[in-house]
């Protein structure tokens, strides 16, 4: 019996063999990938902070980054991928302005408020695209068409929308919005309940919604 099982487990094992090779393949080249991955946002993060402006004028960011390089964990990886893009963008919204822009954060309680807040944020967001738009917010905001208030509102707004309803926001004259997308971006506050329903007569009122103060603010400055 000893000898029946023990051909079965040979033969069962040998069999298997090939699926063992493939399986130790696939894991090294996923390793493989992730080390590739780590090397990448690695020198993204040095980069970032040895030639970002931003870095410079808000230390609290520069700090963070020094701590994602030491645990270089993934979800820190993941947090110096979004900071790059919304840095990177900012660059582009800012151009020749940049430093003078970020001169107004003379207050270091500000920049501590202000850098705080832009890192809950962004490591919030849920798509890369999100640094992106949030970017060209913080550019209005430094430029004083917006005030910190409505700054906050924006991005915490920006958070709780789906990429889709924003862009739809951005694309579309706000006629051209559906009640859906709307209904979408209503817990966001980009969009509100209008005060005038409709009334069938037949005792059933439909509501509808339209874009809110901060959802108008918003589209304003991406469009």
């Amino acid at each position: 019996m000893f000898i029946e099982n023990l051909e079965f487990f040979g033969k069962w094992f040998f069999h298997r063999l090939p699926l063992v090779a493939t399986l130790k393949k696939t894991m090294k080249e996923l390793n493989d990938n992730i080390r590739d991955l780590s090397t990448d946002f690695l020198e993204v993060a040095i980069d970032t902070f040895i030639t970002n402006e931003v870095i410079k004028e808000i230390p609290i960011l520069g700090s963070l980054i020094k701590f994602a390089i030491i645990t270089n964990s993934i979800s820190e990886r993941l947090f110096l991928k979004k900071l790059d893009l919304f840095l990177k963008e900012f660059d582009k919204q800012s151009g020749d302005k940049k430093l003078q822009l970020l001169k107004k954060l003379e207050e270091p309680e500000e920049k501590q408020k202000i850098g705080e807040n832009l890192l809950l944020l962004i490591d919030k967001f849920d798509e890369f695209e999100k640094p992106k738009i949030l970017a060209k917010i913080f550019a209005s905001y430094l430029a004083e068409n917006i005030n910190q208030t409505e700054f906050f509102r924006i991005g915490r707004a920006i958070n709780l929308a789906f990429i889709s309803d924003l862009k739809s926001v951005i694309d579309l004259e706000e006629s051209n919005l559906s009640q859906d997308i709307l209904d979408n971006i209503l817990s966001s506050g980009f969009s509100e309940i209008s005060k005038q329903s409709l009334d069938t007569g037949g005792g059933i009122s439909y509501i509808s919604l339209k874009l809110s103060e901060i959802g108008k603010t918003f589209q304003k400055i991406m469009k």
